[in-house]
């Protein structure tokens, strides 16, 4: 069943979603890039606190609000998302000297909206990516993490990275990453002296070139943005150590082999080639998707046979396994052969169901049977390979082979 946020976003498109992103990660109820529900308040500079706006929100419950920079695109289009999505309209609050623009509105229609859909942020430390988004199809998950990161994002060393006091936002966005085939890293950081906060933050950075390329591609940033700076970063792939691939000898040890040694007096045209395999088969080098694939293609410029790498494989090492605690669980089957994690379905141990098909060895047919799984003749009759298929062999039959064998 489709999410609210996910139907949402196929009625009046992603960006929507990417400001109630924004509501939940900049400024309270919700998460992402647009929209910032506050209900426990967070200014536009990034600091966490309570004033007394905070305390008339905690107070009246019906009052959602955000902050954002005076120059952000966004200041103009969330009021038009508010008014077409909700009928409703932000006024704006500001501080006398402040740069950042408070945008408010009183609903309590929409608050228990909200709330009853998972939407509403709670404590910093304890925010989580809401369910509706978990849920959603993926231009609903990239509008999501669009507006996470322009909410609480930067660029760090070239990459994007978000910036939170929740370890669990921040393995959920790192999830929700993988999904969309885009690699990061989570680092955890102490509080540091001097500093207002006194807990702990974590970060989620975007890894390697390729995933750059793909969070460009596959998540954005909205026009106007800080991170548009990301367009023009071109990252140094030589250097690349993320991404590794932990089985060298398999992927590189079939390339070796079809390479020609050099000897005395000749140079192989594979030396060069042959020394990087070795480098790597050797653990003097780490093996990372980056170095696989400049691997393939010196292989291609030398004329061997070597598919490019699709950078569709990324491994992690288990840092712990921890019990998760019971939920609702339920069995259920569906037509065909299915394998996905998808909408807070797990499908597992799945294959297809296998079919016994017998015939009699003395049957006038057999030997139409023994080709009946022949992919020519499938094609022009009917797919049945879900069944195996079994001669029944007679007693007679078998007296008659041990006879046969026995002369021979």
């Amino acid at each position: 069943m489709g999410s609210i946020l996910g139907r949402l976003g196929t009625l009046v498109g992603p960006h929507a979603v990417e400001t109630f992103a924004r509501m939940h990660a900049d400024v309270a109820i919700l998460s992402g890039s647009g929209i910032s529900a506050e209900l426990h308040g967070r200014s536009a500079s990034g600091d966490l606190g309570t004033d007394e706006r905070d305390k008339q929100i905690s107070r009246h419950g019906d009052r959602i609000g955000f902050s954002v920079h005076e120059e952000e695109p966004m200041r103009e289009e969330a009021k038009r998302l508010f008014r077409e999505l909700f009928g409703l309209e932000l006024r704006e609050e500001r501080k006398p000297g402040d740069r950042s623009v408070t945008l408010v509105v009183r609903s309590r229609p929409l608050v228990t909206w909200l709330r009853k859909n998972g939407l509403l942020k709670g404590k910093a430390r304890e925010l989580e990516v809401p369910r509706a988004i978990r849920q959603s199809p993926r231009p609903v998950l990239a509008a999501f993490l669009r507006g996470l990161f322009e909410a609480d994002g930067t660029i760090t060393a070239g990459y994007p990275m978000l910036t939170t006091a929740s370890k669990r936002l921040a393995q959920d966005v790192m999830v929700l990453l993988g999904g969309l085939g885009i690699p990061s890293k989570l680092l955890r950081y102490n509080p540091l002296p001097g500093r207002f906060s006194k807990a702990e933050h974590y970060r989620v950075r975007v890894v390697t070139a390729k995933g750059l390329e793909r969070y460009l591609e596959r998540i954005g940033v909205p026009k106007g943005s800080r991170l548009e700076a990301l367009h023009g970063i071109k990252p140094d792939i030589r250097r690349e150590s993320s991404w590794p691939l932990p089985h060298a000898e398999g992927l590189l040890k079939p390339l070796l082999t079809v390479t020609e040694k050099g000897r005395k007096g000749y140079a192989s045209p594979y030396t060069p080639l042959r020394k990087d395999l070795l480098r790597y088969l050797r653990g003097e080098r780490q093996l990372t998707a980056t170095g696989y694939a400049m691997v393939l293609e010196k292989a291609q410029d030398l004329g061997l046979e070597a598919e490019p790498f699709p950078f569709n494989e990324y491994y992690v090492r288990v840092a712990s396994v921890e019990p998760g605690g019971e939920i609702l669980t339920l069995d259920l089957s569906v037509e065909g052969n299915h394998t996905y994690l998808a909408n807070g379905l797990v499908s597992h141990n799945t294959r297809r169901g296998a079919g016994m098909a017998t015939l009699s060895i003395e049957h006038p047919d057999l030997l139409d049977f023994l080709t009946a799984k022949d992919l020519d003749r499938e094609k022009a009759e009917g797919d049945i390979s879900t069944f195996n298929i079994s001669v029944l062999a007679t007693d007679r039959f078998l007296e008659l082979c041990e006879t046969v064998y026995l002369k021979i």
